[in-house]
């Protein structure tokens, strides 16, 4: 049994170790790709999600590629995404790179990948996520998305989770996966440091058309 935890321990880590520096933004080009992943993902989603969440939700946060391994009874998540926040009627703020974690246990074996969008309700859930690490779970509002394009708006629902799975492993729940801005990927990706609230409240622009076309993507389906 020891012999078997040791190993599922290694296993483990090696997958955070490979998994987490595929996820690193370490320069523009590959953080305007994971803006354009962003979208392709998120224009995939939206035709299954009810209209009614799209036209009231304050923002948007699409991780595409989760790497998710589960090993004797070990597992454990690593992922980059964006976010973007709702300004005025119909505009949405230049992305907020955000980073996802998680270490579980859990019973499932197997290797997936994982695309996830969330569909943030209200403010408050945006300023915890930016102004620390944010778990998601039940104790922060977080509710599995309806499917569909009719539905009515549960108000006790802060934010809406949406998942994609491909291969061996079943059951993506999202409890226990830790968000927090990725202060690092946003300053190579705008040239300088700044502040997600900043990037949020529309004070940074960028001239990417990677996020031209995120933007205009959201602006299109979530008026």
């Amino acid at each position: 049994m020891k012999f078997v935890k040791y190993w599922s321990t290694v296993l483990l880590t090696l997958f955070f170790v490979v998994g987490c520096s595929k996820a690193v933004i370490s320069n523009t080009d590959n953080a305007a790709s994971k803006v354009r992943s962003a979208t392709v993902v998120f224009q995939e989603f939206n035709k299954n999600i009810p209209s009614a969440l799209l036209k009231k939700a304050k923002a948007v946060m699409v991780i595409p590629d989760v790497g998710k391994l589960a090993i004797f009874g070990l597992g454990g998540e690593a992922g980059v995404g964006i976010l973007s926040k709702r300004i005025g009627a119909n505009d949405w703020s230049a992305p907020a790179f955000v980073n996802i974690t998680s270490a579980s246990a859990g019973l499932q074996i197997g290797i997936k990948s994982t695309d996830i969008v969330l569909l943030i309700m209200n403010d408050e859930s945006i300023s915890d996520i930016v102004s620390s690490k944010f778990t998601l779970g039940l104790s922060t509002g977080v509710s599995a998305g309806p499917i569909g394009r009719d539905v009515s708006i549960d108000t006790a629902t802060k934010i809406y989770s949406y998942s994609r799975s491909s291969g061996l492993y079943a059951g993506a729940a999202f409890e226990g996966l830790n968000l927090s801005v990725a202060g690092d990927a946003n300053t190579i990706f705008y040239g300088k440091e700044v502040k997600a609230n900043d990037l949020l409240s529309g004070k940074v622009s960028s001239g990417s058309d990677a996020v031209k076309q995120f933007r205009d993507e959201l602006k299109r389906v979530m008026r």
